[in-house]
């Protein structure tokens, strides 16, 4: 019912000043980011996970040069995604539940495709500069505030940390919480950062 509520109000379509490129998955995409405060305020589900795949858009076709390289298309994506994101704290950050109740993660996706393809590379592994030191974003009550761009952490520090929030060890997980990242005051245990 809450679905077609959405489709009969056609209410999917986010107004954006840098919209997303009008075809798949872009579009789709666009209109999932819109609608996840809607079903927060819905459903107020204890986890959601929103995986983006368009910014894919910005590699090259196999190995082989096109027309467009898809750098134009990639900033596209990337404005629009910023922009929607945007939307979402805000509703989070002015809603009296969900601003005492809500944390946000964004996390880069790399570690894909560690072995060297057709075409000689390595795409998304520690291979490519760009992937050894990404960001991540944390947001909610329980994280400190602030920009630590300092601290190298692991990819592997990811699980344990998400798990944190819950107030759950992950034991068999490799990575360890991201250090500095929760607010003392939380009362949860974590333990110091072991360098690998």
């Amino acid at each position: 019912e809450f679905i077609e509520g959405i489709l009969a109000s056609r209410d999917y379509n986010p107004t954006l000043n840098s919209p997303f490129i009008p075809r798949s998955p872009f579009i789709e995409e666009g209109q999932t980011l819109h609608l996840i405060p809607k079903v927060l305020q819905e459903f107020k589900p204890r986890v959601m996970i929103f995986q983006q795949v368009g910014h894919d858009t910005g590699h090259g076709a196999g190995g082989y040069l096109r027309y467009e390289t898809g750098h134009a298309e990639y900033t596209s994506v990337a404005r629009a995604t910023d922009e929607s994101i945007g939307n979402i704290v805000n509703f989070v950050k002015n809603d009296p539940y969900f601003s005492q109740n809500t944390a946000i993660v964004v996390r880069p996706e790399f570690g894909r495709d560690d072995e060297v393809n057709v075409f000689g590379e390595i795409h998304h592994s520690s291979g490519y500069y760009y992937a050894q030191s990404v960001a991540s974003i944390y947001y909610g009550p329980d994280f400190n505030t602030g920009v630590d761009s300092k601290t190298v952490v692991n990819r592997t520090d990811t699980c344990p940390t998400l798990t944190k929030l819950f107030n759950v060890d992950a034991t068999h997980a490799t990575g360890q919480v991201v250090p500095g990242l929760f607010k003392p005051e939380t009362g949860l245990n974590i333990p110091d950062y072991k360098p690998n």
